[in-house]
């Protein structure tokens, strides 16, 4: 195959994905790089035409416009691993994490804040650009199989509540504070993700509770209706009474 052809097919690859893409988040007239071919643009001077195509092209972020690009980036040593909510988290190969918060869509490229880092070139406020135009790029669900775990799970002074997306939501009482202090519910956040044996693990990309730590791993089990997290029982409609607790 002569270099010339080799170029027409690598370019007609990157516009395939690329359009692919836009018509998903909704974003419309992408070039090869995920710009904006606008002819209104054609004539302004480059600065001002990448603030209007950046502009043009960015697509707010939601579990629809999201999930093109769930899935995981092996990068070398770094993985990467794509939330359909947006949360996406950096593992380095020395096991330094670092979580962001996808803000906005430009065609294959998520921005992103840093929300918490180990990393000291990422420091949490700061934004990247992460590109999932890449050769490690790994599409498709985190989590798959959970619907038996999605509803309303409780114990005595905790709350866990699990939705369609995947999303974790977890409440404690302190009671070390008095009722109604601020300080009297702690909270934490996480997405689901799914193991190569089939059992569920739950990511934590906020947390407010010294009983979860953030970008930690757990084991989800559920055992006789009754859902184990890092240690503490959630019960549902399955479990005996008094199994989680007054």
């Amino acid at each position: 195959m002569s270099t010339a052809v080799r170029i027409t097919t690598t370019l007609r690859s990157k516009i395939s994905r690329t359009v692919a893409l836009a018509a998903l988040t909704g974003t419309v007239g992408l070039g090869v790089a995920g710009l904006a071919t606008s002819p209104a643009l054609a004539g302004n001077p480059a600065p001002t035409r990448v603030a209007a195509v950046a502009a043009a092209q960015s697509t707010p972020v939601n579990d629809r416009t999201m999930k093109p690009f769930e899935g995981r980036i092996q990068d070398g040593s770094t993985s990467w691993t794509i939330s359909i909510l947006g949360v996406i988290t950096r593992t380095s190969g020395t096991g330094q994490q670092v979580v962001f918060q996808a803000k906005a869509i430009n065609g294959t490229v998520l921005r992103a804040k840093v929300t918490y880092s180990q990393v000291g070139s990422l420091p949490v406020g700061s934004y990247k650009n992460i590109d999932t135009n890449h050769p490690g790029f790994r599409p498709g669900p985190l989590a798959t199989h959970f619907a038996g775990l999605v509803g309303n799970w409780d114990g005595h002074g905790r709350h866990l509540s699990i939705a369609g997306n995947g999303q974790v939501k977890f409440s404690f009482r302190n009671y070390s504070v008095p009722v109604g202090d601020p300080a009297e519910q702690q909270t934490a956040e996480g997405f689901l993700r799914s193991n190569r044996d089939g059992s569920q693990s739950v990511t934590v990309y906020l947390t407010h509770t010294n009983r979860l730590a953030i970008a930690h791993t757990y084991p989800v089990t559920l055992k006789n209706g009754v859902l184990t997290v890092a240690g503490n029982t959630f019960c549902g409609a399955g479990a005996g009474a008094g199994t989680c607790g007054a």
